[in-house]
């Protein structure tokens, strides 16, 4: 299947917030797109765009924390996973290049905004991304 847009509200305090965004690729065509809508958008959707960001949480992969390595250029933290088997679905992430799991950590990289529309677009960040069977966060 292509993309599938995935709707969920919530009401958010003036501040900042960490967001989680994961996803996979099992064949064919890939994307992601992660957009919002508030008051500082007058109720219009846009793409999330950098800004400051805390730490991931421990339950995910370690290498994917942005804070971790020292200081980074502005943007999103994307981390890409390569899977030896047929995802079909998004897998634990976290468990990666452990046990018997068959998914490996490729590659970190800063993107400017969650807007990725074909496998070019993620190489241009994370060159080792494979053809197939591949997740990210």
């Amino acid at each position: 299947h292509g993309m599938v847009e995935r709707c969920e509200g919530r009401f958010l305090t003036v501040g900042r917030h960490n967001l989680y965004v994961t996803g996979f690729q099992a064949w064919g065509g890939v994307g992601m797109e992660v957009r919002y809508s508030g008051p500082d958008t007058r109720g219009n959707l846009v793409f999330l765009r950098a800004g400051s960001v805390g730490a991931v949480p421990a339950r995910y992969y370690a290498k994917c924390d942005p804070s971790s390595g020292g200081p980074t250029e502005p943007g999103l933290t994307m981390c890409v996973f390569r899977s030896e088997v047929f995802l079909g679905s998004i897998p634990s992430l976290r468990d990666a290049d452990t046990g018997d799991n068959r998914l490996y950590f490729v590659g970190k990289a800063t993107i400017p905004a969650a807007d990725m529309h074909d496998l070019r677009t993620f190489r241009q960040y994370v060159p080792g991304t494979p053809d197939v069977n591949y997740a990210w966060a």
